[in-house]
């Protein structure tokens, strides 16, 4: 009956957010498997084990990318029925920071005079 119950819940999202959301927990297993991070320790995911995973991709993945990869860890822990210890306004800073930190971002003033 479980196995029905976490069927009808993956429904809930469209499938090319699973698809993306895929990338983001084969991300998040690739990361905690080079950070040595027991397979136990991964779910439900400590507030400190999202907050490193966020650290790490921040300057490296686009802030988009990053809250999407988060997301699908959120998606994850709900199919599953697992409390997700996520501190909201803590990983709402981290995702400002990535913000600040893309290499999309442009952080110097804008030198060129307007026309």
């Amino acid at each position: 009956m479980l196995d029905r119950v976490e069927v009808v819940l993956q429904m809930a999202w469209a499938p090319s957010t699973a698809e993306t959301y895929g990338t983001g927990l084969a991300t998040f297993h690739w990361f905690c498997d080079q950070a040595d991070i027991a397979e136990e320790d991964r779910a439900p995911a400590s507030q400190e084990l999202l907050e490193v995973f966020a650290s790490a991709l921040a300057g490296v993945y686009s802030p988009s990318t990053i809250s999407n990869y988060l997301a699908r860890i959120r998606a994850w822990h709900i199919i599953h029925s697992l409390d997700l210890n996520a501190h909201k306004p803590t990983m709402d800073a981290l995702l400002k920071a990535a913000i600040i930190m893309s290499p999309l971002t442009l952080n110097e003033p804008n030198d060129h005079p307007s026309a």
